[in-house]
């Protein structure tokens, strides 16, 4: 399971540029995670490539080259990946919708952007930013030294996981001591690392109409991730009747219910998903989703998360994504705090006083 999540966030590393300097004989890990994450204040364009290796127990499984492009004035993206040599897949988002292009599978889909899903289809450094802030809370960090990427000096940081109740496990980061973006990075879990770098970075493009364009054959249909995996809002007894049970909500006069909504996966993860959403002080506070428990697939044994226990059942705490996961009555939860300010006791509490929805 560490894998799986590890892979959904390293990938390639983005630039975002900030002005500013430190001097290093001050620099502290505090500082220096503090500066790369205000870094996302101020994104400006680039063109970027590099490489990402990815082993196995030491051995190297997939090696791969990206290019980058990003035009703050018009927040278009494109990332080019090659493996093996040959171009294989394409991504652009032109700041309404993300296209990819996938050349080995000769497919493409499409995923419209609206201002209420949370994020604008993260660039991989974005995800980045996104697990080193989570993981200010389960890891501890240390500048082991200083050396030079592509004429720039950056500090060499290790960020090491707590204990084993963790999702992510140990990762290393050389970050640019003027601009704050990562140049380098190493990312351990299990048998698995990643290993991502920079080979180029130019902060002065010049782009045309085209680069923001992927030139897809007309033989292929472009499928809509919407129309693939539908998401409708529903009313909570709708919801009762597509699990084909009752399932247990917040009940808190301290949280409001803002939206409940329907999600109807399709292929291997074909399900049907249900998730309310709650705020407090009219600020998002909490999500929980439910879906019937996966055949074959149990939380035991899972060596990166820590045990908690909901009523009569085990669950799971992931703190990488404030998330607590068990399995009841035949459905599986997730109730995910997000405000990470949220502690972990209140996230259990209100999971424990739940009660059915038809109730």
């Amino acid at each position: 399971m560490k894998w799986k999540y590890l892979s959904l966030g390293i990938g390639i590393a983005s630039l975002f540029v900030v002005s500013g300097c430190m001097d290093p004989t001050e620099a502290t890990p505090a500082d220096i995670v503090s500066k790369v994450l205000e870094s996302q204040k101020k994104i400006d364009s680039y063109y970027a490539e590099g490489t990402m290796l990815v082993k196995q127990k030491g051995m190297d499984t997939e090696a791969s080259v990206y290019k980058e492009w990003y035009d703050a004035d018009s927040k278009k993206k494109r990332v080019d990946i090659r493996s093996s040599g040959q171009e294989t897949v394409t991504s652009v988002n032109d700041g309404k919708q993300v296209i990819v292009y996938d050349r080995t599978k000769d497919s493409a889909f499409s995923m419209n952007i609206t201002n209420d899903m949370g994020i604008t289809s993260m660039t991989q450094r974005e995800q980045l930013m996104n697990m080193l802030r989570a993981m200010q809370s389960t890891h501890k960090s240390e500048v082991v030294g200083e050396e030079s990427i592509l004429g720039m000096n950056t500090y060499h940081m290790k960020v090491s996981a707590d204990s084993a109740n963790t999702m992510l496990g140990d990762m290393e980061f050389w970050v640019d001591q003027k601009t704050w973006f990562i140049l380098k990075s190493i990312a351990s879990s299990g048998d698995f690392t990643i290993e991502s770098t920079y080979t180029k970075v130019d902060f002065s493009p010049k782009y045309t109409d085209a680069t923001f364009r992927v030139e897809i054959p007309k033989h292929i249909i472009i499928q809509s991730l919407q129309d693939i995996n539908p998401i409708r809002e529903v009313t909570l007894e709708e919801g009762e009747r597509a699990l084909g049970q009752p399932f247990r909500v917040l009940h808190d006069k301290n949280v409001t219910l803002t939206k409940v909504e329907m999600h109807e996966l399709q292929g291997e993860m074909k399900r049907t998903e249900i998730t309310t959403y709650y705020a407090r002080n009219n600020e998002p506070s909490f999500l929980l989703s439910v879906f019937k428990t996966p055949k074959d697939t149990s939380l035991e044994g899972d060596t990166g998360t820590l045990s908690i226990s909901i009523r009569e059942s085990k669950g799971k705490y992931l703190a990488e994504i404030h998330a607590l996961v068990w399995d009841e009555e035949g459905l599986r939860y997730s109730l995910i705090a997000q405000n990470p300010d949220i502690p972990l006791e209140e996230v259990v509490e209100r999971a424990n006083r739940m009660e059915l929805s038809s109730m």
